[in-house]
């Protein structure tokens, strides 16, 4: 990262992490967000945008062929394209020109602009509006949300993809997790409260099933640094833990049959990201 940007984007020496009283949200204070010349650094890194992400085919299968869709933060258009040849309609919004001029140079449908003066021209015109990992980066989240929300039509779904706070293997403190990437840290309860603060019905959350080769290599480790704390026996316990669980728990010919049955999920164990459906209220006397 330029100095230059990491110095512009830094307005004190420490933020704090705080949470809010009513939904227990976790943001950051102070903290900017990540300008244009911020994500154009972390851009020229082939690591940081993924072109397959586990939400796009959760909220893919949900889509209908005659749903007009609407991706807010497309970035290059990853999802539109995945979906576009399945539903009537695929359109994006980005702030980034750089993005924006890349999906269309896919032949897709996007337009440059802030979200409330698109929801102003568009309001209604959407079967589904989609947030894929972009309310983590706005300083005022509401805002952005309603703005979605009036591009659906009654009876509509947005759909709010978000990391996990409770995911596996998340260190406690993560240098694209802080400001001025992420200004907010996410868990389920935060997303079901979304649908109150927005006035829509809350339909269903689902999270990133656990990687078991990850986990495989996550777990033991952590218990292992837990015994290693028992005086005179815990290097050995830890070291005994570690060789115990490689060749039962996490014998390789199991880690298939784990991804197939979620069985860590089942316990509570979770990947990178959740996503939440919401419903907009139809209108009075009827909608689809």
């Amino acid at each position: 990262m330029p100095e230059e940007v990491a110095r512009r984007l830094t307005p004190a020496p420490e933020s704090a992490l705080l949470a809010c009283g009513a939904c227990g949200l976790q943001y950051f204070s102070p903290a900017l967000p990540g300008d244009r010349d911020y994500y154009l650094a972390l851009a020229a890194s082939p690591r940081y945008y993924s072109p397959t992400k586990w939400e796009f085919g959760w909220v893919g299968d949900r889509l209908a062929p005659g749903d007009a869709v609407l991706d807010v933060g497309c970035g290059a258009g990853d999802f539109l394209a995945a979906v576009a040849p399945r539903v009537r309609r695929a359109a994006g919004l980005e702030t980034s020109s750089a993005a924006a001029a890349a999906a269309r140079a896919r032949g897709l449908d996007v337009e440059l602009a802030g979200p409330e003066d698109f929801a102003r021209r568009h309001e209604g015109e959407f079967d589904a509006v989609c947030l894929f990992h972009v309310a983590e980066h706005v300083p005022v989240v509401l805002t952005l949300l309603q703005a979605a929300v009036r591009c659906l039509r009654p009876g509509g779904t947005l759909y709010v993809s978000v990391p996990n706070r409770r995911r596996i293997c998340r260190g406690a403190l993560e240098s694209l997790d802080c400001p001025p990437h992420h200004l907010s840290r996410w868990a389920p309860r935060q997303l079901a409260w979304l649908a109150g603060a927005l006035g829509m019905r809350f339909v269903r959350l689902a999270c990133e099933p656990a990687d078991p080769a990850m986990l495989r290599d996550w777990l033991p480790r952590r218990l292992a640094a837990r015994l290693e704390k028992i005086p005179a026996a815990g290097a050995a316990l830890g070291w005994l833990s570690t060789r115990i669980l490689d060749r039962t728990v996490f014998h390789r010919r199991l880690l298939r049959a784990y991804g197939k049955t979620r069985f860590f999920d089942r316990l509570g164990f979770h990947g990178m990201s959740m996503v939440a459906a919401y419903v907009r209220a139809p209108a009075r006397g009827g909608g689809r």
